[in-house]
């Protein structure tokens, strides 16, 4: 409903379009929950989901912003308003990935509060500081190399870092 009612409309409109596509994207942590308690009651387990949540949602604005950069010339032509149409010179879409990236720093160690170990937050760190220097890179460049680049460490780290998340009640 969201995506189809709410974030395809959008995309016609404003570049607030992405913020409410990444809650969408992240829905499905939210309904794999569900499913599993049977119910949408985040008790006993809220902060972990919510944890999933924030890392699966905040993973989408730099990972996007890559996309959004490559295409922009496609989403013009289009009539999208994404963010590198309405800023051609990148700036706001490179500072939206740089504070995405640097925010899911902290979110990406919460795991360390519920059952991870060391071996994971080395992990989560490498791949959190991998991740934000490919995104400072962009904004320093706004070029479709560094755009490329992001998007590359985007497809890498969202599945490492949840990986670890799974193994790391066994190491």
């Amino acid at each position: 409903f969201l995506y189809v009612f709410a974030y395809t409309p959008l995309k016609s409109v404003a570049p607030i379009n992405t913020a409410v596509g990444a809650v969408a994207g992240a829905m499905p942590v939210l309904m794999g929950w569900s499913a599993v308690e049977g119910s949408f009651a985040l008790s006993g387990g809220g902060l972990t989901v919510a944890t999933l949540f924030l890392i699966v949602y905040l993973w989408q604005f730099p990972h996007f912003m890559a996309i959004a950069w490559i295409y922009r010339r496609q989403y013009q032509s289009a009539g999208l308003r994404m963010l590198t149409v309405v800023d051609p010179s990148g700036m706001r879409a490179g500072v939206q990935a740089v504070v995405a990236s640097l925010a899911l720093l902290p979110v990406s160690l919460l795991p360390l509060l519920l059952l991870a170990g060391r071996s994971y937050g080395v992990g989560a760190m490498l791949l959190g500081i991998a991740y934000f220097a490919a995104s400072c890179m962009f904004l320093s460049r706004r070029d479709d190399r560094s755009a490329r680049r992001l998007l590359r460490v985007s497809l890498v780290y969202l599945p490492a870092l949840l990986g670890l998340f799974v193994l790391a009640p066994l190491t």
